[in-house]
């Protein structure tokens, strides 16, 4: 029975890959057998090579045909041409026995040897590669039966469901390539439909974490169901849309690097200084250790020493300048001078009879009086006074100063801690060049550009999803991280705005877009996207790595203990990657700061239950790292040869011959090959149903309407609101 099955033999081996030769009989594409009429020498067909008790696994992926000429023995006999038909086949998988049961493993364990006879493939062992089954029955690990999952149909039998693992596709990164219009959205779009949408041992799936960065403006409608009347009826896995006006990232969840990469701020003179103004400005209020305060404080003595002695400036405004800092920094140090008294004591330092005093004292020597005109006590009296006191506690306060340096080793300056935005520069920066100072007196020099670019970044409207008056308020990083994941059911709403130590907290800035955009004021969300389609691009690779870094660094605290590592599994969803996660950067550029943070996840989040899919047509120009830790591939219609040939040096090399169909490949249409599928295959993806807004525009139906049928653009009201104006 297996010899009429028999359609050539074998005439070379190499590592994955056999060269087949049909026998001579078979002229026609089909072969008729007792069991059926079978396919013989047709691309991404099977076929099936008997080595001892297993079946090898061969996926036709070339045919040829070619003819032959034999010398003829004497001129007059005429010899024919022989014809020949070869067969490349690329081996992915075995048919093993287990008893009386045949399950299939992909890989191969033995190699055909030469002249081994070839079959065509039988029904029933396509049963057993595609398992054709009417019921799921994950995780039998004896048979590996873990495919159970259906996400399209085979294009070469169409009678049979391409099933993946979920665990393997999303435990593990996937890449979804192809050219614009290929169906890479869609693709995404339909592998979270049909997982919301199946059963699942009589379950449905509610408690998936899905977080799309959406760069295009895509997927915000492919998840909301709508009725003939266009309203809303129902959205698929209650899924959360956040828009430029919901993207609020209060700006103290960055960390050094983050500021240090959007301000460019240079190693050797102006990254010191910021790191020193990070770490004083967030821990000004810090009970614990009130050494960055008193910093900030002794900057301020210094400064009326130098205003006392400038020659540039009149009584008038000296005057004005001493009582403005000395109202600032007398009630600062009177609400915290117990704290500051009790870590100077550690060094015998009275902080409170040696300034705070005396700063009184000189303080007082200043009078105002009623209207325009002021009498101003400006004696040299009065001015020694505060120089002698100044120079007599000098010592102690550079030596209290030095005390800093320990601060910064000891305390995390990325720690996403709370500081008010206004006195950042004013008073946090100014007292880091000042610390910085002592040892390079042009630190101020240097740091002038910086300072132009943080200025630039606190007052463009652009950066206000960064850098807005945010208020402190409670559960903050807390809150944002709920939101994030869309799990905000159990969020600490009566937490916010209440009066704490006699300061009125604030509330999240991105709460009242929250609780406008759903029904319900307290909800979790299985999707959540984040639309940056009108985000500036040169903060676009800063949002990204900011929202993937916090992420990944929850899941990474979380997993310290091992009992709950990996019970909060997410996918991060990255849309046209080759935007942020650049493999090149431009001549003098520094790498991208979102191109390491999603390395890192690329590299480590798998083991903290975060798994990326990596969406790009350019595949060429994403990060070659990002990519070569993807166990799973989607690939549809690529025709640039770069890419074609970027793909062949990341992807296993057994798919080599079946990436040469990529420029043929049609609409929704692709190749499925690595951990997640038992076999590779070429298959139609399952349609999405809403589709993402990436359709063609349909250029001739709009163009033949005429004038009267024609709707222009709003073109006042978009322009209003590119231009910052409110529209009601």
């Amino acid at each position: 029975m297996e010899e009429d099955r028999n359609i050539g033999r074998v005439l070379n081996v190499d590592s994955f890959r056999i060269l087949v030769e049909i026998d001579k009989e078979n002229k026609s594409l089909t072969k008729t057998h007792y069991f059926g009429i079978y396919p013989v020498a047709r691309i991404n067909s099977y076929i099936t090579i008997p080595v001892g008790y297993e079946k090898i696994v061969g996926h036709i992926t070339k045919v040829q045909m070619f003819t032959e000429v034999n010398e003829s023995v004497n001129k007059t006999t005429i010899t024919l041409p022989d014809v020949k038909r070869l067969v490349w086949a690329t081996m992915i998988g075995t048919i093993k026995k287990k008893g009386s049961e045949e399950y299939y493993e992909q890989g191969i364990t033995s190699f055909p040897s030469l002249d081994n006879p070839v079959c065509f493939i039988l029904q029933d062992e396509l049963d057993i590669i595609f398992d054709k089954k009417t019921e799921y029955t994950p995780y039998n690990t004896e048979t590996k039966n873990n495919y159970y999952f259906p996400i399209g149909k085979s294009t070469t039998f169409p009678d049979y469901e391409i099933k993946i693992d979920p665990d393997a596709l999303f435990s593990k990164h996937v890449a979804v390539l192809g050219n614009t219009g290929s169906g890479k959205s869609c693709t995404i779009v339909s592998l979270i439909q049909t997982l919301l949408k199946e059963d699942f041992r009589s379950k449905k799936i509610t408690n998936a974490n899905f977080i799309i960065l959406d760069t295009n403006g895509e997927y915000s409608n492919a998840f909301i169901r709508k009725n003939d009347d266009i309203k809303k009826i129902k959205k698929i896995g209650d899924c959360l849309t956040i828009d430029k006006e919901g993207l609020k990232i209060p700006y103290w969840f960055m960390n050094f690097d983050d500021f240090k990469t959007l301000f460019k701020a240079t190693e050797s003179s102006q990254a010191p200084v910021l790191n020193d103004a990070l770490v004083l400005a967030k821990n000004m209020s810090s009970i614990e250790n009130p050494l960055p305060l008193i910093v900030i404080l002794n900057y301020e003595l210094k400064q009326i020493k130098t205003i006392i002695l400038d020659q540039n400036i009149d009584a008038y405004r000296k005057t004005q300048d001493i009582q403005k800092i000395c109202s600032e920094i007398i009630p600062l140090m009177e609400s915290n001078i117990t704290v500051i008294n009790n870590y100077c004591a550690k060094f015998d330092f009275d902080y409170s009879n040696n300034v705070l005093s005396k700063l009184k004292e000189f303080s007082a020597f200043f009078s105002l009086r009623p209207g325009k005109n002021y009498y101003i006590n400006l004696s040299a009296e009065n001015f020694l006074f505060f120089t002698a006191f100044y120079e007599e506690i000098q010592v102690d306060l550079d030596k209290l100063v030095s005390y800093f340096r320990n601060l910064k080793d000891s305390f995390n300056v990325d720690s996403p801690v709370y500081f008010p935005l206004q006195d950042f520069i004013e008073k946090s920066l100014s007292a880091a060049m000042n610390i910085q100072g002592r040892e390079n007196s042009r630190i101020r020099e240097y740091c002038s550009t910086m300072i132009l670019r943080i200025n630039s970044f606190f007052n463009d409207e652009r950066y206000k999803i960064l850098f807005d008056n945010y208020e402190a308020h409670p559960f903050a990083l807390a809150t944002f991280l709920r939101y994030c994941f869309g799990k905000m059911s159990k969020v600490k709403m009566d937490e916010f705005g209440k009066d704490i130590n006699g300061r009125k907290t604030g509330t999240p800035p991105f709460l009242n877009y929250y609780q406008n955009k759903v029904d319900s004021k307290k909800k979790n969300h299985q999707i959540v996207i984040f639309d940056m389609s009108l985000l500036p691009s040169d903060i676009l690779e800063n949002i990204t790595a900011l929202i993937g870094r916090l992420i990944l660094e929850f899941l990474q605290r979380m997993g310290k203990n091992k009992e709950k590592r990996g019970t909060f599994p997410t996918v991060l969803i990255l849309e046209e990657a080759h935007n942020y996660i650049p493999e090149k950067k431009h001549d003098g550029e520094k790498e991208a700061i979102s191109k390491t943070i999603f390395e890192r996840i690329a590299r480590e989040g798998r083991k903290f239950g975060l798994s990326l899919i990596v969406s790009s047509q350019r595949p060429s120009e994403l990060s070659k790292t990002v990519l070569s830790q993807c166990n799973s591939f989607i690939v549809h219609r690529i025709q640039n040869p770069e890419d074609q040939k970027y793909i062949q040096t990341i992807v296993p090399s057994i798919n080599e011959d079946l990436l040469k169909q990529l420029p043929s490949l049609a609409q929704r249409t692709a190749l499925i090959f690595g951990d997640c599928v038992r076999t590779p295959a070429q298959l139609y993806m399952n349609a999405a149903d809403p589709l993402p807004d990436s359709k063609d525009p349909k250029f001739m139906e709009i163009w033949l309407k005429t004038e009267s049928e024609m709707i222009e653009p709003d073109f006042e009201g978009i322009c209003s609101e590119w231009e910052g104006q409110k529209i009601e």
